[in-house]
């Protein structure tokens, strides 16, 4: 009971110390936390966010060690949003986007869980990625996409406006990574 006591005590101060009220002085930096130890994380000058979520609650129950959860519901619109922010990093145009992945490069449609639009978007994240880690900066991934390659005929982002050119660009890349 008495943690209890301590714990809501400093959530008391943090707060109050977040509102702009004057910081104590540099003795004073370190708080006790819950269980009675000291802690720097309460202090000011720590991160808000981070002593929010020390605050917060998580729910396990339900849940085995080693097993997959479900896919939340906002799965499909942050992978059709991190889809078309890579297809402009890249600079596809919509035609070569709309075939590689089967969605609308402007628009709101969402790739169904577990299906083949799901598949190349998730392919398209994972190509921008690939090519920003070995090429680096965007101009270099952009004239690498745009320039003329031996086995990729004629540029690499005309492969990818084919019917499953994602799989073979990234066959071409996985031949260099060997």
């Amino acid at each position: 009971m008495r943690g209890r006591a301590n714990c809501a005590r400093v959530i008391v101060r943090t707060m109050a110390e977040d509102d702009g009220q004057d910081p104590p002085e540099a003795g004073k930096r370190l708080r006790r936390n819950g269980d009675g130890r000291l802690s720097n994380s309460q202090a000011p000058g720590s991160d808000a966010a981070l002593r929010r979520a020390a605050r917060s609650t998580v729910c396990l129950r339900g849940l085995r060690a080693g097993a997959l959860a479900s896919a939340p519901p906002g799965d499909a619109e942050v992978l059709a949003k991190a889809a078309r922010r890579t297809a402009l990093w890249l600079k596809v145009d919509a035609v070569v986007f709309e075939t590689a992945t089967g969605l609308e490069l402007h628009g709101d449609t969402e790739p169904a869980i577990e299906t083949d639009v799901w598949d190349r978007c998730l392919a398209l994240v994972t190509l921008g990625g690939r090519l920003e880690r070995a090429l680096g900066r965007r101009g270099v991934v952009v004239a690498w996409l745009h320039g003329a390659h031996l086995q990729l005929q004629p540029t690499p982002m005309a492969v990818l406006g084919t019917v499953g050119g994602l799989q073979v660009v990234h066959a071409y890349l996985d031949a260099f990574e060997r």
